[in-house]
């Protein structure tokens, strides 16, 4: 601890921990011990909680945000929960994929890529509606709803999106960066649960019927 007084009375007092700052769990016990005596102290520590915090919230709030709007949507298009669940199921697939590939490559979220789940949830629901909506206009049920112009207009699109994002990727910008690798790979794992998985979705639908 160290105390600091000035002429006009007023005093600063600095707080260090006693163990090492490493984890998130380790400031938070620093700032909680802080703030048990005084709730209105300020400093890095408790910055960087706040801004842990604040990442949480905006991330949840934004997905949350998402997933119940492009439902809402998909209703009044179908107002059939079939079609809306064959949509949207890609997408929450390819999300758990990108939280995956996170991990795998040590991506936190932060302020500059807390949107990236979401923006791909928007982004990706095109494909799936154009999509479901050609299979449920195929004529044969021997047609091949990937030998369709639909489907090569989803990959072509999504390939011009995924070459935009990757540009990102080469900012000399650690968040403009981390952005860009994950709206790339992103993007590939969209266009991967698009046109693999709901492809198959729709033809065991087909099959069952």
């Amino acid at each position: 601890m160290l105390f600091r007084s000035t002429e006009d009375g007023q005093a600063r007092i600095q707080v260090f921990p006693s163990e090492t700052m490493q984890t998130e769990a380790s400031f938070k016990r620093f700032v909680e011990a802080v703030r048990s005596v005084d709730p209105k102290a300020a400093g890095v520590a408790v910055n960087l909680v706040g801004f842990g915090e604040a990442i949480r919230d905006s991330f949840r709030q934004a997905l949350i945000s998402a997933v119940l709007v492009i439902w809402a949507l998909l209703w009044i298009l179908w107002r059939r929960p079939a079609p809306v669940l064959l949509a949207t199921a890609p997408l929450l697939l390819s999300s758990l994929l990108i939280c995956a590939m996170m991990a795998i490559l040590d991506l936190p979220f932060q302020f500059a890529n807390v949107i990236v789940i979401p923006l791909l949830l928007g982004i990706g629901v095109d494909s799936g509606i154009h999509l479901v909506h050609r299979a449920e206009n195929l004529k044969d049920d021997a047609d091949d709803l990937m030998g369709t112009t639909t489907a090569r207009a989803v990959f072509f699109s999504a390939l011009t999106t995924t070459i935009s994002f990757g540009t990102l990727a080469f900012s000399g910008h650690n968040g403009l960066s981390s952005l860009g690798v994950l709206l790339t790979g992103g993007m590939i794992l969209t266009v991967f649960t698009n046109l693999v998985v709901l492809p198959a979705l729709l033809k065991l639908r087909r099959l069952r019927s």
